[in-house]
């Protein structure tokens, strides 16, 4: 039985991305692809807006390298360091082990990961200088 559904969304574009992807998922196992044309072209940056996929953003995690994709929901984020051939790189491990932890649970993941990563307070000022989030802490809309 699967815990999770994966879907790969990535900033790249889906001429390049795609040909990849058939090749990492060979077996089909991905829910589903989204890419660059699926982001928030905001201000000049390539926002991962989770919103696109159809799950409950309560139980919907994004994992990436990248800090500015977390942008639009940042207590969804579980950020992980660049990968670069690294044979005793163990992050995807760690990752996997998060994400058994919160798919044994039914509550928001939010608050979890907020806790873990604290994503949100440390995008914030970049979050309020970008127009995403007020000086109040509200978000605003895109």
């Amino acid at each position: 039985m699967r815990k999770y559904d994966t879907y790969v969304f990535t900033a790249g574009m889906e001429l390049y991305a795609s040909p990849l992807l058939d090749v990492l998922d060979s077996q089909n196992r991905l829910k589903g692809r989204l890419y660059r044309r699926h982001c928030r072209h905001y201000r000049g940056y390539f926002l991962k807006d989770i919103s696109v996929v159809p799950s409950d953003l309560s139980r919907t995690v994004l994992v990436d390298n990248n800090p500015i994709s977390f942008g639009v929901q940042p207590s969804n984020g579980i950020p992980v360091p660049n990968f670069y051939s690294d044979a005793s790189d163990n992050h995807l491990e760690e990752v996997m082990k998060t994400l058994d932890l919160l798919a044994d649970s039914e509550a928001d993941v939010r608050p979890q990961l907020d806790g873990i990563f604290g994503l949100t307070d440390r995008l914030r000022s970049w979050r309020v200088q970008l127009g995403l989030e007020s000086a109040d802490g509200r978000s605003c809309k895109l």
